[in-house]
């Protein structure tokens, strides 16, 4: 890297903070946010090499994944001249193997427990780190802990390409106020590693393996396949060692050794402690990976046993109380009240093991799209919860069933099982109905305004505006509510502001623009106060960016474009600010991407075709960055081509034909490979309708009428089948009336007169059918131009 004041694009280097083989890391400093970073680079020589580059970048794809409190963020990513640079959080703190040696019992009880909440975010997205050590976690002043060095870390739905050459042995970490390890030593032979080793060093007949000998799993020394599962068996390494003072290898073994032995699964056990402890870690360092339980499991567990102490308190409390009980009653009393503490005990059991099914695990599934796996828990729920008399329930009984309710109802939306959704959600609601009108505690009150949420959402969903209207007004006088009860608790400001965007939303629905804007203006008026109070609050600025895009849409469509472009440039303004508060998060990439395309359409009607191009060119470029990075998201892949169709469009406009086919072109390819993917996805094959029609356009511009007509009549056949129905939507209405149109004026060019009044008549068929839709004012406009052709007698 560069010597210190150098500059390598927006960040200027500080020093030096340690050597890898692969390259090294610096300190440096962000001068356009004003913060401190950690550089991490790769060497010119690696650099040409593919596999150690890929492993590099796939480095910063891993970390741009991650938004978790106690892991390293990535900020950016530069490619330079001579070498590629990774912009990593700068970290102030001490690897735990350092730390460990002054923290309490309880500060490193603390800090694993946040290492594990680590580990079950990145699992949930399918990401192994497989390298888990104390000295790949740093504990910061404040005693908190960042889990760091993801550059063995792999996706488990995808295996890294050339993940084992045995050069590719070399790892740099971003850590702060440390050194990093000697030139010659590797990920794992830093000076904070319990032993020496060089990844490459060792190999077997399977594969190849990567990782800390001391911290590996059985099945990662013997260069198997590694999984999340080898993430906890380190994990439970880390607990002995850390919580019972009891290494599981003795420290003077070398590193073959230390290979085999851990090959071999020979562990020393844990010392004398906490019984459930050491079950924990046993069952941790299982040989069996699938015996090993979870990063959430783990983390549960952990705060399990270390809040028995408060438990035993409680327990106390209560056994003094039976005994009161046994000095003061009789026999039969003390028999009738332990058999409904053990009713109550086993009830307690069943409703845990719901909430566990349909909440913690729930979580797992949905990634994978496994939810149908729940089918039968949810099903049990719903029989057992509709078991239990309303009468033999407290209230704090009736608010825990409740929102297991809730989380059936949403399991079996989730599953397109929208009845029994509403069952469930209607099931929550009385149950919490009587509690919420003789208490005020606010954790109830908002388990009820989400089940009114949810009752409104499904009858929206089903074209019921006036219940789903009902429903969200309750969802908003419990918000209100629960905002008077405690107005500094950010979280109810921000549901009050969403149920005023519901309303909106429905009001919207109904033709009533005018109530759906000072809806949605309520709402912004909430989450601008949000953003006040917070201003570098990445949430609540995406919140209120989404309130202003909405409005937006509700100013356009009724006409006020000068407004709808004010609302949709504060959108971007917003957006943009969220990208800066959360750099290197995508999905707030793509969201400003979709405010420029917006942004674009309204400046486009309003006649401002120069800067309608400009915006929708920005457009382009975000997605197009996004699709680089994962060219398997399909919802990516739509937008850049809608932002391509809506450039092919704006130069048509503004430059050349031949311009505007170049990108109209791309549009039409990335949407025909969609729609060929999933031809019953309406939205694709609305967006290659509009594609072809565009193309049609630029091509008849351009002199091929031909071809042109040739689009149009594409347009028209995949609109066709969308207008068969007796209900068609506004969208297929708008594309199949837009298509005849095309092809009735490409008609008058090629002199097909009679076949150009007959496309007229079938689009006017079409209108008749469209309601609203047909009265777009751009589709008015091409219709007189079309019929001013066809009978151009000043009659008309």
């Amino acid at each position: 890297m560069a010597d210190p004041g150098a500059r390598i694009g927006p960040y200027r280097i500080i020093s030096s903070l340690g050597h890898g083989g692969m390259g090294e890391v610096s300190l440096g400093y962000d001068e356009r946010l004003e913060r401190r970073v950690a550089l991490k680079t790769i060497r010119a020589e690696y650099r040409m090499r593919p596999s150690l580059r890929a492993r590099f970048i796939r480095e910063a794809r891993i970390l741009s994944q991650l938004d978790h409190p106690h892991i390293c963020r990535v900020f950016d990513y530069v490619e330079g001249a001579d070498t590629d640079v990774l912009v990593l959080e700068f970290i102030e703190g001490r690897p735990l193997t350092h730390a460990a040696l002054e923290l309490s019992h309880a500060g490193r009880w603390r800090v694993l427990e946040q290492v594990a909440s680590a580990l079950a975010a990145a699992h949930a997205q399918g990401i192994v780190h497989r390298d888990l050590k104390p000295g790949n976690v740093m504990v910061t002043r404040a005693g908190d802990a960042r889990v760091l060095d993801f550059g063995l870390a792999a996706s488990a739905r995808t295996r890294p390409p050339d993940e084992g050459a045995a050069s590719d042995d070399d790892e740099l970490t971003a850590r702060g106020a440390e050194p990093a390890a000697d030139a010659s030593a590797s990920n794992g032979s830093d000076p904070d590693s319990v032993t020496s080793f060089r990844p490459g060093a060792f190999r077997t007949a399977v594969g190849t393996i990567m990782g800390t000998p001391a911290y590996m799993s059985p099945e990662q020394a013997r260069g198997e396949r590694v999984t999340t599962a080898s993430d906890l068996f380190a994990f439970g390494l880390m607990l002995q060692e850390l919580l019972t003072d009891r290494p599981a290898h003795p420290p003077d073994l070398s590193d073959a050794q230390l290979l085999t032995r851990v090959a071999m699964g020979q562990l020393d056990p844990p010392g004398r402690g906490d019984r459930d402890l050491t079950a924990l870690v046993r069952r941790l360092l299982s040989p069996a990976p699938a015996s090993r339980p979870t990063a959430q499991d783990a983390l549960e567990r952990l705060v399990w046993i270390r809040e028995k102490p408060a438990r035993r308190l409680r327990q106390f409390a209560a056994a003094a109380v039976v005994t009161l009980a046994l000095l003061g009653g009789a026999k039969y009393i003390v028999d009738l009240r332990a058999a409904r503490a053990e009713a109550e005990f086993r009830r307690g059991q069943a409703e845990d093991l719901i909430g566990f099914m349909l909440g913690d695990l729930r979580a797992k599934l949905e990634p994978l799209g496994r939810l149908d796996v729940l089918g039968d828990a949810a099903t049990k729920a719903l029989e057992y919860y509709g078991s239990v008399r309303p009468g033999e329930q407290e209230d704090a009984e009736r608010a825990r069933r409740a929102r297991a309710l809730l989380q059936v109802g949403e399991v079996r939306w989730a599953q397109g099982e929208a009845a029994e959704a509403e069952q469930a959600f209607t099931a929550a609601r009385d149950l919490l109905s009587p509690v919420v009108a003789r208490s005020e505690t606010a954790e109830w009150r908002a388990a009820y305004g989400a089940a009114h949420f949810w009752i409104g959402y499904l009858r929206f969903n089903e074209g019921e505006h006036d219940r789903a209207l009902e429903a969200f007004q309750v969802y908003r006088d419990v918000a209100t509510r629960l905002v008077a009860l405690e107005p500094d608790v950010p979280q109810w400001t921000m549901e009050l502001a969403q149920a005023r965007n519901t309303i909106g939303t429905v009001l919207q629905a109904r033709g009533d623009l005018d109530g759906a804007a000072g809806e949605f203006r309520a709402a912004i008026a909430l989450k601008t106060d949000l953003v006040t109070r917070e201003p570098a609050n990445a949430t609540y600025l995406r919140e209120l960016a989404d309130s202003h895009s909405w409005l937006g849409d509700v100013l356009r469509a009724r006409g006020d474009l000068a407004g709808a472009i004010a609302e949709f440039r504060t959108d971007v303004g917003y957006r943009k600010r969220a990208r800066e508060a959360r750099p290197g998060d995508r999905q707030t990439e793509y969201y400003v991407a979709i405010g420029h395309v917006k942004l674009g359409g309204a400046l486009r009607a309003a006649r401002a075709q120069a800067g309608a191009l400009v915006e929708f060119l920005a457009a382009e470029t975000l997605l197009r960055g996004l699709t680089v990075h994962d060219p398997t998201n399909r919802e990516w892949l739509r937008e850049l081509a809608v932002a391509q169709n809506n450039v092919g469009r704006a130069r048509l406009e503004v430059e050349t034909p031949a311009a505007a086919l170049t990108s109209l072109n791309e549009a039409a390819r990335i949407l025909a490979e969609l729609h060929a993917s999933d031809p019953g996805n309406t939205d694709w094959r609305l967006m290659y309708a509009a594609a072809q029609i565009n193309l049609a356009r630029a091509l008849g511009a351009a002199g091929s009428s031909s071809d042109a007509l040739a689009r149009a009549g594409a347009a028209v056949m995949l609109a066709a089948p969308l207008l068969a129905g007796s209900s068609p939507s506004r969208g297929a209405v708008r594309r199949g009336m837009e298509a005849e149109l095309v092809r009735a004026s490409l008609l008058i060019r090629l002199g097909r007169r009679a076949d150009a009044a007959a496309a007229l008549a079938r689009a006017d068929r079409v209108a008749e059918r469209g309601g609203p839709a047909a009265a777009d004012a751009e589709l008015a406009a091409l219709r007189a131009e079309v019929a001013a052709a066809l009978d151009p007698s000043p009659a008309r």
